[in-house]
């Protein structure tokens, strides 16, 4: 069933990006936030047809709850 599929995919994108939060957190309550460069990620997934989607995500997630962290603090 398409609609099924779709939501399938859904959850994983889901599971990608939360799974870049998880590692925000991790990485600000040990004091080592990184830097991913997500519009050269983008333009990437972009050319590459979304072959990068999964990497996308993650970032976007990872960005977003940094971003988030920092203004808490």
């Amino acid at each position: 069933d398409l609609r099924m599929s779709r939501g399938l995919g859904d959850v994983y994108k889901r599971q990608d990006y939360d799974l870049g939060c998880q590692h925000a957190r991790q990485d600000f309550s040990n004091h080592q936030l990184h830097h991913y460069p997500s519009m050269l990620l983008r333009f990437g997934n972009l050319i590459l047809r979304g072959k990068l989607i999964e990497i996308v995500l993650f970032v976007q997630g990872y960005n977003d709850q940094k971003r988030a962290l920092q203004n808490k603090s």
